[in-house]
């Protein structure tokens, strides 16, 4: 794999951040005689703001100053090619808020998390196996079609671990997320 990023802190004068990056990844499995290979590139970018962005009223806006917070608007685009299978397509798009509380807590939540995936094409040897595992009842085949995919998604994070300290430490994440 190769990952280039690039990042410019203070981008608009606000102490904004903004982070893109290009990434390319090849990989071969060998399975007797035969090799799969996939290859996949993706590009991504993000804006994110310490501060919380829209819809909350000024008073909720205060009250979070105190948990350092962030918002993060990001894009991305993968394409993935599995010679002799299919190649793919997935544009997504989030908008995430996060806040810390204290050194142990760390909460996040993300309203809108949305992907576009689309197979931009299926070679024969993809379709004659869909074909027969839908004759056997095998789903597989819908996981070929394009689709649109939204979720809301937050997790909450405590974790009391510190480089070079010599102590036992707590860690637990809580996620949810609710999508389709």
């Amino acid at each position: 794999a190769i990952n280039v990023t690039f990042k410019n802190r203070n981008v608009l004068k606000g102490f904004e951040n903004f982070e893109t990056g290009i990434r390319y990844t090849f990989e071969g499995v060998a399975s007797g005689a035969q090799v799969y290979r996939s290859e996949e590139l993706s590009a991504s970018a993000a804006l994110i703001f310490p501060q919380t962005l829209f819809p909350f009223n000024t008073g909720i806006k205060r009250s979070l100053n105190r948990y350092n917070p962030k918002t993060r608007i990001t894009s991305s685009y993968t394409y993935i090619n599995r010679p002799d299978y299919y190649e793919r397509g997935n544009l997504r798009g989030s908008f995430v808020y996060t806040w810390q509380k204290g050194l142990y807590h760390f909460y996040s939540f993300s309203p809108i998390d949305i992907s576009i995936v689309n197979t931009i094409r299926q070679y024969q040897l993809l379709k004659d196996n869909l074909d027969t595992w839908r004759e056997n009842g095998n789903p597989l085949q819908y996981a070929f079609q394009r689709a649109y995919i939204s979720n809301i998604n937050g997790f909450y994070t405590y974790n009391d671990f510190f480089p070079g300290v010599n102590k036992h430490s707590k860690y637990f994440n809580f996620t949810a997320e609710s999508g389709g």
